[in-house]
């Protein structure tokens, strides 16, 4: 059976760019597991979507770090094509963050000495680890609106390969959904961030996802 993805790479030169004959040794050849594949396989579908003319786009490394995918890129875009793109790819490390990288299913994060990997409990290896009561797959993706960068906290629903949005407001009865209160508890946002493990997680999140944005905004094709 050939190299799923080698043939990844093939099918998406938009995303890819790699020269014929040489997907093997492409910067932004996946080394992740083949229980990735279907996430990685949606993703590049919606950014070469995405691209228009006038627009650059080239992948630079697609990676499993810290037991979830990294996808790293670069280029420039308009407004329209930077949020679907960003959003794609904020969906796909989010849904590696609940799939079992070895068979796709639904999966958990476990460690084993420093090393942390996505599992489903046939796959699981070490020591399930612990997410806080009502924090299960939130997490603080980078959104673009009217052309700037802005940090909002999200539930990615994982059956519908979608993130939701919660809600921060002082009456709950007048917005329906979910809300930060329900989540965070009676705390500030602000508060909650700086005294939670959790809140230490999705800040180390925010600051990626923020470094990450500005580095695709202005970089240029190598």
């Amino acid at each position: 059976m050939g190299d799923w993805r080698i043939a990844l790479i093939e099918a998406h030169p938009q995303v890819f760019h790699a020269l014929p004959g040489k997907a093997a040794v492409s910067r932004a050849y996946p080394r992740c597991g083949d229980g990735w594949r279907g996430l990685l396989e949606r993703a590049c579908a919606r950014i070469e979507s995405a691209i228009v003319g006038g627009d650059t786009f080239v992948a630079r490394q697609i990676s499993q770090r810290l037991g979830t995918l990294r996808f790293y890129w670069s280029g420039k875009l308009g407004t329209s094509s930077q949020s679907l793109i960003v959003d794609a790819v904020s969906r796909a490390e989010a849904c590696s963050h609940c799939t079992c990288e070895e068979c796709g299913a639904p999966g958990r994060l476990y460690r084993t000495g420093r090393t942390l990997m996505n599992r489903c409990i046939v796959h699981a290896i070490g020591v399930l680890v612990s997410i806080e009561p009502g924090f299960e797959n939130v997490h603080l993706v980078q959104k673009i609106v009217d052309g700037r960068a802005s940090i909002v906290a999200c539930r990615y629903d994982r059956a519908i390969d979608a993130f939701i949005e919660i809600a921060w407001v002082s009456n709950k009865d007048e917005v329906p959904g979910p809300h930060l209160e329900d989540v965070m508890g009676p705390r500030s946002g602000s508060d909650w961030l700086r005294c939670t493990s959790q809140g230490a997680r999705l800040r180390a999140f925010q600051r990626r996802n923020y470094c990450r944005g500005r580095r695709q905004r202005y970089d240029c094709l190598g």
